[in-house]
């Protein structure tokens, strides 16, 4: 079967000169669409036009800013990637082919250069009504720029956007999310793939290297208190701050290689609760570490009144 172009003759609405004046008239204007950004520090705020931590759109002439306060509701339309070198004002390079030779200048290129890549998203900004571009182009907002995913529009979704709110309440001041994601442990995925599966559906061949728990506090209690039985470290389980997923995947993964590997409780991201039943938690470990932990099941609490208390009230709820 042959995929090339055929012909055909089709009847349509000529396009008027009205229309074509109007067409010529909307599209006047800078050369590149108008850039949403998070400002902390600058020009911007050293004037007072704008408080650190607010998101701005810097207006023609770059004097300007128009000030969209701490957080803003955003459609996401779409998203490709985008490398930036601006270290020429008067010829500023804009690249959006990962494999053009340019793009991988700008992505290597030394920092404070005037080069920044990353992903770029056209949005739809609620308050103004108009279209954005939402650019993430350095290390911290390429790390973020993934929880937009899932307000894209997909084949999972039927082709529809989701609203969205983008703000910076996780922290009192945009510095201390500078510092915390300075201070977080470097995580390089092994990896272009991770696959979650059920317990029930692993095989003999699988290998998994973190075990998951969802589940109520009774139940995150019991796996809890296992994790501790045979060390005496009181932190043997962990809950640092971070994303739901931080807490499922990254934390555990880096606990694997340790000499006492920790487990980390998780689900306390406000922005994946809803994503989770009101009463649902997680406990991650690491498989090591979970091997011990049933192995000591026999001689633990769990053979105790008290956990027999605990028992009969998870299967109560059940």
């Amino acid at each position: 079967m042959s995929n090339e172009l055929v012909p055909f003759k089709v009847n349509l609405p000529a396009v008027s000169k009205e229309q074509l004046s109007a067409l010529d008239e909307v599209a006047k204007g800078a050369d590149f669409l108008s850039r949403i950004q998070l400002i902390t520090k600058g020009k911007y705020v050293d004037t007072g036009k704008i408080a650190p931590g607010h998101w701005g759109v810097p207006l023609p002439g770059g004097e300007e800013i128009e000030d969209l306060g701490e957080s803003f509701d955003i459609v996401p339309w779409a998203v490709r990637p985008k490398a930036l070198d601006m270290a020429d004002k008067e010829a500023i390079v804009a690249v959006y082919d990962t494999k053009d030779p340019e793009f991988q200048r700008i992505k290597n290129a030394p920092k404070n250069t005037g080069c920044m890549w990353g992903p770029s998203f056209l949005i739809l900004e609620r308050s103004t009504g108009k279209l954005y571009e939402l650019f993430f182009g350095n290390k911290s907002g390429r790390n973020e720029a993934g929880k937009l995913k899932p307000f894209l529009p997909t084949e999972a979704n039927n082709s529809q956007p989701s609203p969205a709110t983008l703000n910076i309440r996780y922290k009192k001041t945009p510095e201390l999310v500078l510092e915390f994601l300075k201070a977080g442990p470097e995580f390089t995925a092994p990896g272009k793939y991770i696959v979650f599966k059920r317990w029930d559906e692993l095989s003999d061949a699988d290998e998994p290297a973190v075990a998951a728990f969802f589940n109520t506090p009774d139940v995150i209690a019991g796996l809890y208190t296992l994790s501790g039985f045979d060390v005496a470290d009181p932190n043997a389980v962990i809950a640092p701050f971070g994303a739901g997923c931080a807490t499922i995947v990254q934390h555990p993964y880096l606990e694997k290689d340790k000499p006492e590997p920790r487990s980390v409780l998780g689900m306390f991201d406000v922005s994946a609760r809803p994503c989770v039943d009101a009463a649902t938690f997680t406990f991650a470990t690491p498989m090591t570490k979970l091997k011990t932990m049933v192995a000591n099941m026999d001689e633990s609490f769990l053979i105790t009144p008290s956990w027999a208390k605990v028992r009969r009230r998870i299967e109560k709820a059940q």
